[in-house]
């Protein structure tokens, strides 16, 4: 299975409504129907201390699970991916359908890392999933957890804005942002190339012209475009355009990706102050917004699942958690 397939049709989905019931109800629909030998598809919310239905494409399933319960009470009270190759061998399984033999749940998050739900897909035939599989379901759960507006169940108008930096490794630059008032999730990735669908070892070696980026998306009623520009142009060294500290190569060379015409002015405006005070010219490339995708699940929220390895990087690197390096 093209899992990167199905990554780039949510983003396409979620272009014009990221409210949570029409964009779980798609990436359910869009599930069922790219994945092959499935039988359910669909999503559990938390609500009350307990799990809720959602949206759903398959039969007629239960409408409450407790935490800890089942196999998607269990991923929801561990918060963790639970695969299991027969649910009917599984302790305290809750029969829905009994046609249905093999599990995979993965747990969904908000910017706090707190569980707001899960991604549930049941097969009819016994050890359909494999790591593989919940490696990539884990990517695209990360995907929704940064298109969804779960504040606003429908969507609609709000002030939802976004920003894509690129400012070397994604590591350190994703928790510099997720820390900031008015953010309300990052997804790491990559942007600037000519391929589509990237590999992390392919952009790291620089064969595929893409950068690593953080996405941003943010309420500008709270926090301003201006703000997140000071925050990323004093979080790397905008002089360096070989790449960033440790990092280097094209692939970690800084850049904004400007969405609009007010963004590229708000962009020029910060890097015309930073010439003019310094005296020298900034080397932060100014580049219309390219096609994004969201880097592999291990490279999400990096400093929080392997935080000693983030440490050790922000060590070498001279970056410093939450500030400037400069």
């Amino acid at each position: 299975m093209d899992y990167s397939t199905l990554n780039r049709q949510l983003f396409s989905l979620a272009a014009e409504e990221c409210g949570a019931v029409p964009l779980l109800a798609n990436a359910a629909a869009l599930l069922y129907e790219s994945l092959p030998d499935v039988n359910w598809a669909g999503f559990y919310l938390v609500e009350g201390g307990r799990l809720v239905l959602g949206p759903f494409v398959g039969r007629v399933a239960c409408i409450h699970i407790a935490f800890g319960r089942g196999v998607c009470g269990t991923a929801a009270a561990e918060d963790r991916t639970v695969l299991v190759p027969d649910v009917h061998a599984f302790p305290g399984h809750i029969a829905c359908d009994a046609a249905s033999r093999a599990e995979i749940v993965v747990p969904l998050h908000d910017a706090a890392r707190r569980v707001l739900g899960v991604l549930d897909i049941d097969s009819p035939t016994r050890g359909r999933f494999t790591e593989a599989d919940a490696a990539s379901l884990g990517s695209f759960a990360r995907a929704l957890e940064a298109l969804v507006r779960w504040d606003r169940p429908y969507g609609g108008t709000d002030m939802e804005a976004s920003a894509l930096f690129a400012g070397g490794c994604f590591w350190c630059m994703a928790p510099i942002f997720r820390i900031q008032p008015g953010v309300l999730s990052v997804l790491s990735g990559y942007a600037g190339g000519t391929e589509a669908a990237p590999r992390y070892e392919d952009v790291k070696a620089q064969r595929t012209g893409h950068r690593e980026c953080v996405l941003i998306r943010y309420d500008d009623a709270r926090v301003s475009y201006e703000r997140l520009l000071d925050i990323f142009l004093a979080n790397i060294d905008p002089y360096d355009g070989g790449g960033q500290f440790i990092d280097r190569g094209a692939s970690y060379a800084p850049a904004i990706f400007y969405a609009d015409e007010a963004q590229r002015a708000a962009a020029e405006e910060k890097l015309r102050a930073l010439a003019s005070a310094s005296g020298r010219a900034p080397a932060v490339a100014l580049l219309p917004a390219s096609p994004f995708y969201p880097a592999e699940e291990i490279h999400q929220n990096y400093d929080l699942t392997h935080p000693e390895a983030f440490a050790a990087e922000l060590a070498a690197s001279g970056r410093a958690r939450g500030g400037s390096a400069r």
